[in-house]
This record gives C-alpha cells, sequence and structure tokens, in this order.
C-alpha cells in the first residue's frame, strides 16, 4: 500500500468505538481494514476497503429484512444476482437502489461520491486522494450506513407490524422495559419514515388481532408520552382524522391523556368529525377503570385550560362527555369553580345526571367512600343555590325509590352532606317562591318548600346536639383554574371504605332578618 506521508499528521480514527456502532460482521472487517489504513497514511487503500463495508452492508441488511419488507425482499434477490455473476456490483447497487427507492436523498449523494472515490483510489499508483476526502468517506459511511439498523424505503415498517402481529413485544411482567421497547423501535427507524410507521399502525388497529392490538396500543401510547410536536401531529392524522373511532376504542383515552395537545392539531372545518367520536368513546368508559378515568381527568384538565383562552371550545361534546363521566370524581370540581366558561354546563350536569336514581345512588356513594374529608363541603360551596336544593331533590327522590344511601340521608335530614344541605337551606330561606316553583316542576306534586323542609331537611335532635364546627376559612371561592385543588391529580381508589361523616347540626337554622326559615 502506498503512504501518502504529507497527509499522516491527521488524527487518528478512534476503531474501538466506531466498530461497536457497525451491526454487519462483514463489513466490520472491511471497515476495521479501512481504518487501520487510514491510520497509517494509506488513504487510497482505506477508500477502497471502505466501498467493500458500505456496499456489502447494503447487500447484507436488504438480504436479512427481506422476509419482512417487500422492497428490502427485491432488492436482495437482484444485488444476490449480480454478485453471483460478478457483474459490477457497486454500480448495480447505485441502479438498484436508485430504482426502488430505499435510501434518502444523502445516503444516495454519498454512495455515488463513494464509488467516484474508490475508482479513483483502485487505478495504478500515482492517483491521489487527500486525507480529508479519506476521512469524510468513512465518518459519513459509518454515520449513514454501517451504524444505522434500517435503510430501505420504509425502513423495516413491515418488520415492525410483523413483530406486532406475531410476538409479545410488551411482556406484562415487564412493564419498565415498555418505555424503553418503543423509544428503540422509534430510533431504530428514519425520522422521514416516523409518519408511515404510525399510519401503517394504526391501519392494523382495524384487523382485530388482539395480540396487534396490545402491542400497537402500547407501542402508541408510549409515543404519545414522548410530546413530541411532530409525532403529535402524527397521531392527531393516523388517530383521529384519517379513521373512524368506533366508541370501543377506549385504548385512545390512555394516549389522549399522555398528550392530550393532540387534540389541539385538526383543523376547525372537521370538529364536528373529531368531538362526537371521542365523546362517544368517552361515554362508553367504565368509572370503575381508574387509570383510563385518570387519563380522562389529564384530557379535562387540558379542555379547560383550552376553553379558559376560547370561550367557545371545539370540542364541547367531548368536554361535556368528560363532565359527565366526572361527577363522582373530586377532579369535576374544577368544572364548577367561578370564572370557567363551562360552569353553568357543569352544574346542568350535576341535576340531569342525578334525575338517574342510580347515578343518584353512586354520587353519595362517592361521596362517603372515595371523596376525602373536606370535598363534599367543597363541593357544596361550589354550587349554586338553586342548583344544590334541585340536587336534595334528586337525592330524595331516589331515596323514595329505594336507593338505600339516599334513603337514609333523607330519613336524617341530609346531616352527612352537611355542604349540600347547607347551600340548599339558604336557597330555601331566601328564595321560597322559587323553591315553590321548582317543587311544582318537578314530581314533588303537593309539597310546599316548607313542607319539603320539615320532611327531608329538617335535622333530627340527635343529630342537632353535636353542633357545628363550621370553617370560615373556606367561605370563599377558589376562582377558575383547571386544578384548583391539589387532589385533582391523586387516584382515589374504588375499594375504599366507606367514610363515615359526623352528625352536625345546622348553622344556618336561623333566617336572616328579611326572610322566614321555611317550616319555622
Amino acid at each position: 500500500m502506498t503512504s501518502d506521508i504529507s497527509e499522516q499528521e491527521e488524527l487518528p480514527l478512534d476503531k474501538v468505538a466506531m466498530l461497536a456502532e457497525v451491526h454487519n460482521e462483514r463489513s466490520r472487517a472491511f471497515f476495521t481494514e479501512a481504518v487501520d489504513c487510514f491510520n497509517v497514511g494509506a488513504y487510497r487503500a482505506s477508500v477502497v476497503m471502505m466501498s467493500c463495508a458500505v456496499f456489502d452492508d447494503i447487500r447484507s441488511k436488504a438480504a436479512h429484512q427481506a422476509p419482512f419488507d417487500r422492497t428490502a425482499k427485491i432488492l436482495s434477490e437482484k444485488l444476490e444476482k449480480a454478485r453471483d455473476e460478478q457483474g459490477s456490483y457497486e454500480s448495480d447497487v447505485l441502479n438498484l437502489t436508485s430504482k426502488w427507492d430505499p435510501l434518502d436523498n444523502e445516503q444516495r449523494r454519498y454512495l455515488k461520491q463513494l464509488l467516484d472515490s474508490r475508482n479513483q483510489a483502485a487505478h495504478a499508483s500515482g492517483t491521489y486522494i487527500a486525507a480529508d476526502e479519506a476521512r469524510r468517506m468513512i465518518e459519513v459511511g459509518h454515520k449513514r450506513f454501517l451504524s444505522v439498523e434500517f435503510l430501505w424505503s420504509k425502513h423495516g415498517i413491515d418488520e415492525l407490524i410483523s413483530r406486532m402481529s406475531d410476538a409479545d413485544m410488551y411482556p406484562a411482567a415487564l412493564p419498565y422495559d415498555h418505555e424503553y421497547t418503543t423509544r428503540h423501535e422509534i430510533d431504530l427507524r428514519h425520522p422521514n419514515s416516523h409518519f408511515e410507521m404510525l399510519n401503517e399502525i394504526a391501519k392494523g388497529l382495524d384487523a382485530e388481532n388482539p395480540r396487534f392490538n396490545r402491542n400497537a396500543t402500547i407501542f402508541l401510547y408510549w409515543t404519545a408520552v414522548l410530546q413530541d410536536t411532530q409525532f403529535r401531529k402524527y397521531l392527531s392524522l393516523v388517530l383521529i382524522q384519517r379513521r373512524s373511532l368506533p366508541p370501543k376504542s377506549a385504548w385512545l383515552i390512555d394516549v389522549l391523556g399522555a398528550d392530550p395537545a393532540i387534540l389541539s392539531q385538526h383543523s376547525k372545518n372537521i370538529d364536528g368529525a373529531v368531538d362526537a367520536p371521542i365523546a362517544a368513546i368517552i361515554q362508553d368508559l367504565s368509572i370503575e377503570d381508574e387509570d383510563r378515568i385518570a387519563a380522562l381527568e389529564a384530557i379535562f384538565r387540558w379542555l379547560l385550560k383550552e376553553a379558559k383562552n376560547d370561550e367557545a371550545t371545539r370540542l364541547r361534546l367531548t368536554l361535556e362527555a368528560a363532565l359527565r363521566k366526572l361527577l363522582l370524581r373530586p377532579s369535576f370540581f374544577a368544572g364548577l369553580s367561578m370564572g370557567c366558561p363551562y360552569r353553568a354546563l357543569a352544574q346542568q350536569i350535576v341535576i340531569s345526571s342525578t334525575y338517574d336514581h342510580d347515578r343518584a345512588e353512586d354520587l353519595v356513594a362517592a361521596i362517603y367512600g372515595r371523596w376525602e374529608d373536606g370535598h363534599e363541603s367543597i363541593f357544596g360551596r361550589m354550587l349554586d343555590g338553586e342548583v344544590a336544593f334541585s340536587l336534595v331533590m334528586n337525592l330524595c327522590a331516589a331515596g323514595e325509590a329505594g336507593k338505600p344511601r339516599c334513603s337514609s340521608l333523607s330519613k336524617s335530614g341530609f346531616g352527612a352532606l352537611p355542604g349540600i344541605r347547607r347551600k340548599a337551606v339558604e336557597f330555601l330561606a331566601s328564595d321560597p317562591d322559587k323553591a315553590d316553583m321548582l317543587l311544582e316542576d318537578t314530581e314533588w306534586y303537593g309539597y310546599s318548600q316548607a313542607d319539603f323542609f320539615e320532611q327531608f331537611l329538617r335535622l333530627m335532635p340527635e343529630n342537632q346536639e353535636e353542633g357545628w364546627h363550621h370553617d370560615a376559612n373556606h367561605d370563599h371561592d377558589t376562582g377558575y383554574s383547571p386544578k384548583p385543588f391539589g387532589f385533582l391529580k391523586k387516584r382515589l381508589s374504588a375499594s375504599a371504605p366507606n367514610r363515615k361523616y359526623p352528625a352536625q347540626t345546622d348553622p344556618v337554622e336561623t333566617p336572616s332578618s328579611d326572610a322566614a326559615a321555611p317550616g319555622e
């Protein structure tokens, strides 16, 4: 080998570090010799060896991926044929990769330059290859080919889809590896192919393959966790805008909970096509699915934050569905905060949802068994008086219909719900005529507001003896905020034991000077 003495002062290449990133074993041997030649100043020989390393790398990777990728299969067959016929192998690589388009522009440009340099270096002595050119051929070839696992057009997308269908990529026993697995699969594929990768995964979700669906939905969830701006756009396109969303697509709530801003990517002219299907998915959720409800809470807080900046939020049906589903959760309080654009809607949902006797019983059960001390008091203060009274009427109706918790409340004067009771009694005292109208408009025919108070809201004597411990510090409203209380982020267990509230005496039994106490 001829040494170019004038270039020997160039810094040597780090062979050990670079070799660690070379995937193909045959290419490793060629690459080792290319670096050794460069480090001793044999630049012509280093370019020839680098050419062998890169072109063999393409052939090897195409053959390895041929079972999974159509482009790789066609390319591999033609390359092997050219090699067996001992034709111009490197020229065939250039021609074939150009025809079947497995490489990006930078890779194709490099291959042409490498082939030109290799042809020059292979000529008789006297042909000069500069050290900087040899270094560039080695470093660029290592970066764009030898250290990259996938090279063809779809960059291993077909292979990924095949594995999602046939293998358990995310073992339940190793949940902490799921994020790493997803990041690794993303990193293996060129950024130019990421949209196509997500699009193919989304298409596969309609194939009704349980294993694929599990792998795919976990993959999509961890992709959303990255909260990457580009992925956010891609996920919006492939999951929401370009496919129909059946109500059973509950997994989408996991994805949106990981990055709710995905909901901001579509154009306004398709709001209806996005809003209604997502609302239907939320409506179909089970309230017993704690993890998914927690994801919905993240979406809900984001929607309220967006609503604060835009009075006419684009996803009203989605927000309304979230409010209905979260009624039993303290996170619902954010919708009741003063200044929230949807406070009126949240209060209307309190009333309309509890018309249903089962839903009314569920609310009481949640207050007893899942809410923490003080939550009920906060909830009561955030309700308007008319809404609190309407809620009490609904709970009483459920009690009359045989719902045990509601029945117990109405028989004891609602002493176990002091916050709600206080607001209802204040309303009766301040606007008895309106209370009479509300009673006439509901199923409480023949009841006056005074009759209703005497039968359902007057505390029993044994409850009055305990006395109330009113906390004046909570008399002010916290103001609107997507998460006004620290407990909004806390996941409350559905299996928490029932909590018994102490009996209390109403501090507003004595009316103001300008209103008579109902029933007194």
